[in-house]
């Protein structure tokens, strides 16, 4: 396994991109209050106490999440332009007056305003700018810390609802939203001030803590990784296209078994405590699954690895289909989180490995968009067709199909470096 140190390092000095990877982690936790996972904790209360009904509630939300996706590349544009600390100031600022907003709902109106602002910054804006920051740091070592990055993403993931329970019976729903907003001005926003650096020459590093070689070599890995295509040229790449469907298709799943997973259980006669122990066990294994990619993505082609955990996804969706007892809803969460978690590894490393960091804020920008834009359609099509058929399972078996297609896909989506020297050296000289 890659160390966490290296031998041309200097050994008197940490690596700040160590540091980087903490900051990280702490600007994840912010995104919790427009993550999925967040939201659903809330929405009861907006029931009973807006007196909303769950039609309304839902279609709130999917409009909120769609038009949140088409703002993702504004994100993207001003890192690319500012610079990603400047950036994430802002935007964390904007997270707290979004949480500050939601403490005040008082209708249907209010509360999908508030879904907007929670989605544009928690689930767009945020979540680009943190990911963005590891390839700012890493490039060999980049899959090793995303699998790091996401093993505590996730195990943290799985404490939101109880932490977010225990908040709300504390505070009360509209000062839970108070605190989360507070948390965000006088953790998260002092700590990005203070530590946050754009990339390691502002620290006088290289890139993966490597120490300065003589000549031709200094700042080698820097260049390498600053070099790549800009959105236009990207979008002639087939990789793109297939990656942006990926990028879809899991905000898609994700929202779609999240969002409806109580009541896809209570429609096969299963409690709501068997739901969340499902919650439980697709945390644990995506965490572990996460370490493990993490390794295997600095060293396997990048889009075999997710055209496998992509098959392994849409079996573990068959499964939720036939959802038959407690084993298979447990089965289903298995399958589910390691597959997802060596997706998302492979996924956050592939678009600074394939198309560079000079246009990557825009270029991540774009599959951000389709990410959130999938996640209000997943969000929507089980309360479709169990409000016409009286059953979620064609939506499970539909989304089984988008999963299944992109995992026959994902082989074509080489590196376009890769196919370009390729053809290069197939042409007659």
């Amino acid at each position: 396994m890659t160390d966490l140190t290296d031998s041309r390092a200097p050994a008197n000095r940490l690596f700040y991109g160590w540091i980087m990877v903490a900051l990280t982690i702490v600007l994840g936790v912010t995104t919790f209050p427009g993550q999925t996972v967040g939201v659903a904790e809330f929405n009861k209360f907006f029931l009973e106490d807006l007196d909303l009904n769950r039609t309304r509630l839902s279609g709130a939300y999917t409009l909120a999440t769609v038009l949140a996706g088409l703002t993702a590349m504004v994100a993207g544009a001003a890192m690319d332009r500012y610079g990603l600390r400047r950036s994430i100031i802002v935007v964390v600022v904007l997270m707290a007056g979004a949480c500050a907003f939601a403490s005040q709902v008082v209708g249907l109106w209010s509360v999908f305003f508030a879904y907007l602002l929670l989605r544009v910054f928690g689930h767009g804006a945020l979540p680009i700018l943190a990911s963005n920051t590891l390839a700012m740091w890493f490039h060999k070592r980049l899959g090793l810390v995303t699998g790091i990055t996401g093993v505590i993403g996730s195990i943290l993931t799985a404490g939101v609802p109880a932490a977010y329970i225990w908040l709300i019976t504390a505070c009360g729903w509209r000062g839970a939203w108070g605190v989360l907003g507070l948390v965000a001005l006088i953790v998260t926003l002092p700590l990005a001030i203070v530590l946050y650096r754009n990339r390691p020459a502002d620290v006088g590093q290289q890139m993966d803590g490597m120490a300065e070689a003589a000549g031709d070599e200094i700042g080698s890995t820097d260049r390498s990784a600053e070099q790549g295509l800009d959105v236009r040229g990207a979008m002639r790449t087939r990789a793109y296209w297939i990656l942006l469907g990926l990028s879809a298709a899991h905000g898609m799943i994700f929202a779609a078994v999240m969002y409806h997973r109580v009541q896809i259980f209570e429609a096969r006669g299963l409690p709501h405590r068997h739901s969340a122990e499902m919650v439980a066990v697709v945390s644990i294994l995506t965490a572990a699954a996460q370490l493990v990619a993490g390794f295997l993505a600095d060293r396997l082609r990048l889009h075999l690895m997710v055209a496998v955990s992509s098959l392994v996804v849409a079996v573990s969706l068959g499964l939720l289909a036939r959802l038959d007892g407690v084993a298979f809803g447990l089965a289903f969460g298995a399958m589910y989180g390691l597959g997802t978690g060596i997706e998302i590894v492979g996924r956050n490393t592939i678009w600074p490995r394939y198309f560079g960091r000079r246009h990557l804020g825009k270029i991540r920008g774009s599959a951000i968009t389709a990410t959130v834009i999938g996640s209000g359609l997943g969000a929507f099509l089980p309360g479709w067709t169990y409000d016409r058929m009286g059953s979620y399972e064609p939506a499970i078996w539909i989304l089984a199909g988008v999963y299944a297609a992109v995992a026959v896909a994902m082989p074509f989506a080489a590196k376009p470096r890769d196919r370009d020297d390729a053809r290069r050296a197939e042409a007659p000289h």
